[in-house]
């Protein structure tokens, strides 16, 4: 061996160590990963826990020779086998073996899955989703891609009918999914084990050994439902379903790793489904709160008019024979029939989808026709200020019924006073037209405009409804125009209609 050649090796080392860190800086690449195998890092417990054992016995020997107990180290020695051999039964349990794999898994193991990518797929695909079942069908196409899994079903607990019924799903489909109403009660009770005993979600329900809270099933349930696996939806304290999984291709269990995001997945669509149910509920309460409402209204009016029929039913008898009052009588019926047909007509209007009729018209032209039709009483109040317009495509009968309606509105608002005034002015405004009624009468404030107006069954009338105004925003919308409005208390209120 030559002693003098150690100088050389140094300076070689000193030099290659230069080298390596000058290469790191000059690449950045810091973040290195290292991942070991999973036989190497099982063996590796291994070896530590015999390392540890040599340690130990090493350990004692030493303390012997220190204390002069050499005689007791045999003894040592063998209870620290016996210590090591109990933990090592200790390791060999399911629960603990579960969770050794799971921590390598999570902090030693090259993730199997890109989650990013994951979770970019995850929204992109329910992101845009509206309806319970179109998300059950997303999430188990989702699912079943993902983990490479034969069936994948989304069973939703329906509240209805207290049971389980199918949402989504891989495998059945059209008629065999409409025969799921018998596996749907039996999913039922199944979902109610697991509840009851808390079983894991790797559980693996094909298996022959199950445990006895299963004997009240059918003995060919899981082969009819396709479960092999099984993860409950649940938000909160809420349990709205579970995903049920079969074998995968290849028939490779899943793994820890895939029940950690097939469990994140199950969470986000838990919470997804509480979402839409809450909406869905939310939306059912507003609809049969706006029906108690428009029925309040549309009884409180037919009350009014049977109050006066039963009144004129009543002095039928004891005047029939006076000229007047027979008169009279004719008018109230045929007042109160028109007072009818009008609110059936403006209730068949709220609910029916509006189609349009365009046509290239003068707006001038409408506002014409619409105050010809006017009594004479309403026309002696109006004031009409044409200005110079094109043409433009609207629907003149949708757009006369917008006009009238701000009209009469207009009217009723200046009441019988003599100084009371509409003004309609109409003309040109940027690539549009533009309609305008003005008047000088009571007005409306702040907080009604900005809350109420132009709200179904939302009016200051004595006798309204509530429709006309709502129909209106409704007709000047579907033409892409828009309404604005101007009103102080007291003083009158402008409504402008912008038509492009």
């Amino acid at each position: 061996m030559n002693i003098s050649l150690e100088l050389v090796n140094d300076g070689a080392l000193i030099v290659a160590g230069i080298l390596i860190a000058r290469s790191f800086f000059r690449t950045r690449t810091y973040n290195v990963d290292f991942y070991p195998s999973q036989t190497f890092l099982y063996n590796s417990f291994t070896v530590l826990l015999v390392g540890a054992y040599l340690i130990t016995v090493g350990v004692l020997a030493q303390l012997a020779l220190y204390f002069k107990e050499g005689q007791y180290l045999p003894f040592s020695a063998f209870f620290v086998l016996v210590a090591l051999i109990g933990l090592f039964a200790l390791f060999l349990s399911d629960r603990l073996r579960k969770r050794m794999k799971r921590f390598l898994s999570r902090h030693f193991k090259r993730p199997l899955y890109d989650y990013r990518k994951e979770w970019m797929n995850f929204t992109e695909s329910t992101g845009t989703v509206t309806e319970v079942e179109d998300l059950c069908a997303v999430v188990a196409a989702m699912i079943s891609k993902t983990f490479e899994t034969l069936s994948v079903s989304v069973w939703i607990f329906d509240d209805a009918e207290e049971n389980l019924r199918l949402c989504g799903s891989t495998d059945f489909s059209g008629r065999e999914r409409d025969e799921t109403g018998s596996i749907g009660k039996e999913m039922t009770e199944f979902t109610r084990i697991l509840q009851n005993t808390h079983l894991p979600a790797d559980f693996d329900y094909t298996r022959d050994e199950l445990p006895g809270d299963f004997e009240g099933l059918d003995d060919n349930f899981f082969e009819k439902a396709h479960i092999q696996y099984c993860v409950p939806l649940a938000a909160g304290d809420s349990f709205l379903g579970v995903i049920t999984l079969s074998k995968r291709v290849g028939e490779e269990p899943l793994t820890i790793e895939d029940f950690d995001l097939l469990g994140t997945i199950a969470g986000q669509v838990a919470a997804i489904l509480l979402n839409l149910m809450l909406a869905e509920r939310l939306r059912k309460a507003r609809e049969m709160e706006a029906f108690q409402t428009m029925s309040a209204f549309f009884v409180h009016d037919l009350k009014n008019l049977a109050s006066k029929l039963s009144l004129t039913m009543q002095n039928l008898p004891v005047h029939f024979d006076n000229p007047e009052f027979r008169k009279d009588a004719l008018q109230t019926i045929s007042q109160s029939l028109d007072k009818m047909n009008m609110m059936s007509s403006r209730l068949t209007s709220l609910s029916q989808k509006l189609e349009l009729h365009l046509v290239d018209t003068d707006i001038n032209k409408v506002v014409k026709n619409t105050l010809s039709g006017l009594d004479v009483s309403i026309r002696e109040k109006l004031v009409q200020k044409p200005g110079t317009a094109p043409k433009v495509a609207i629907d003149p009968e949708q757009i006369q019924k917008v006009l009238l309606n701000l009209i009469l509105n207009a009217h009723e608002a200046i009441g019988d006073t003599d100084a009371g005034e509409i003004v309609i002015t109409s003309g040109r405004e940027g690539n549009g037209v533009f309609l305008s009624v003005r008047d000088n009468g009571c007005g409306m404030s702040k907080k009604f405009i900005g809350e109420s107006l132009f709200h179904p069954f939302q009016t200051t009338k004595n006798q309204g409804m509530g429709i006309g105004l709502y129909h209106s925003k409704t007709i000047i919308e579907a033409h892409k125009g828009k309404i604005e409005v101007e009103s102080k208390e007291g003083k009158g209120s402008e409504f402008r209609v912008l038509l492009p």
